[in-house]
């Protein structure tokens, strides 16, 4: 008997818990698989041939009406009975405007504690904004919300200036998508890791790559895109391969051109390229 490939979902969740989230998008070709999981407690692995076991207890989590994607044929009635044996019914936050200030406050608290940062208070003003909002994508826009206003505070209260769906003069403005918001975050909490590991490197940079745990050659990539590096500054860096930093030739010059170019989009080996051609 053949048993290959890694364990499954289902079979580590043996005498656990398996949760499905957003099971109402599962496509409907793909619908008969947890079905027969579900009937029979049994599965093989992708390419094995071995019969396995599993207890299981199975959530399931949806925000869509599973009875008309039943009449429109998106979703199977079968599955829909096995999956719907406890239905619990969660409102949407509009709809329970008392749990908005709970469920932000622990939020918070535990933003901050992954960011390492102190207690971080909310302003009476800004409650009142969050208990008046609509909050169509319920929990994870607040966490959304929350993350944002703590790349951009100053102190340690959040202000009604500090959301994303309010200015300082009391109207709304234009949506900032969830993938911007992520990637401001992330870039503001690079660009401190990295200047602090400059710091504490004495801004020698191949200890500073060190410090973080990543290549010199993507430290110098970083800091050429944050601005905080000029491409000549990269050229005189070289471990002292390079004289001068001036191009004597147009044809040097296009060149080195074209070798920046690419140190500043994908290539990790730009920079190793450049010191070797200098």
């Amino acid at each position: 008997m053949k048993d290959v490939g890694k364990p499954g979902k289902f079979e580590l969740a043996h005498s656990g818990t398996v949760f499905l989230d957003e099971i109402g998008d599962m496509p409907l070709e793909m619908q008969p698989k947890p079905l027969r999981v579900l009937e029979d407690k049994e599965f093989e692995r992708i390419g094995g041939n071995t019969v396995i076991r599993s207890d299981f207890r199975l959530i399931a989590a949806t925000n869509q009406d599973l009875d008309k994607m039943i009449a429109g044929g998106r979703f199977r009635k079968d599955l829909f009975y096995h999956l719907n044996v406890i239905s619990i019914h969660i409102p949407p936050l509009r709809e329970r405007k008392r749990d908005i200030i709970p469920i932000a406050r622990h939020l918070l608290r535990n933003l901050s504690e992954e960011a390492t940062l102190p207690d971080i208070n909310l302003a009476k003003e800004t409650e009142t904004l969050l208990k008046t909002h609509d909050w169509p994508g319920n929990v994870r826009e607040i966490s959304n919300v929350l993350e944002r206003a703590l790349s951009t505070l100053d102190d340690d209260t959040i202000e009604p200036d500090h959301l994303p769906f309010y200015n300082s003069r009391g109207t709304k403005r234009s949506k900032i998508s969830e993938h911007a918001w992520i990637k401001e975050a992330q870039a503001r909490v690079e660009k401190t890791a990295i200047l602090r590991a400059l710091e504490e490197a004495d801004y020698k940079k191949t200890r500073t790559a060190d410090m973080l745990g990543i290549h010199r050659t993507l430290l110098y990539k970083k800091l050429v895109v944050s601005g905080k590096l000029k491409p000549w500054q990269i050229i005189r860096s070289c471990d002292g391969k390079v004289k001068s930093s001036r191009v004597s030739t147009r044809n040097n010059y296009t060149r080195l051109r074209g070798i920046l170019v690419r140190l500043q989009g994908t290539s990790a080996d730009a920079y190793r390229d450049l010191c070797w051609w200098m």
